[in-house]
């Protein structure tokens, strides 16, 4: 019988430990970027909770942010980040700030010009190379 209890107890319990999360080490190199520009603005955070692998994406999606409960996920497109490596800062701040600064999308322009980079859309790398520390400030800043 104590056996018993014990397996029920040993079972019951699997549920309580915290998911392991997975980063992908070809991909950590620009999500150190990021969080190198986090920590420039004096703020601080961690991707240990946050998986971050690549996946095949719808054909117009580049990186996709999943919540849950658990832990969220950041998927980014293999084939775009091998064929677009100018974007891959901007695509993983992006997704970032979806996934670590639970920020929504900022479609707002000035003229001519994205606002943040939570734009639902990826701007040119030109544009994020000439503004890139006004996009940063605007990220952290929230």
């Amino acid at each position: 019988m104590k056996s018993i209890l014990l397996l029920s107890l040993i079972v019951s319990g699997c549920n309580q430990f915290p998911p392991i999360a997975y980063q992908n080490p070809e991909l950590m190199p620009v999500v150190n970027i990021v969080l190198a520009e986090g920590i420039k603005r004096n703020k601080f955070y961690s991707v240990k909770d946050i998986t971050i692998d690549f996946a095949d994406l719808e054909e117009s999606a580049m990186g996709v942010c999943e919540t849950g409960v658990d832990n969220n996920k950041i998927f980014i497109d293999k084939k775009y980040w091998v064929d677009m490596p100018q974007d891959r800062e901007q695509i993983m701040a992006h997704e970032l700030g979806h996934c670590l600064l639970n920020l929504e999308h900022n479609d707002l322009y000035r003229n001519n010009y994205p606002v943040s980079l939570m734009d639902s859309v990826i701007f040119s790398s030109s544009i994020f190379i000439q503004y890139r520390n006004y996009y940063y400030d605007e990220l952290f800043g929230h």
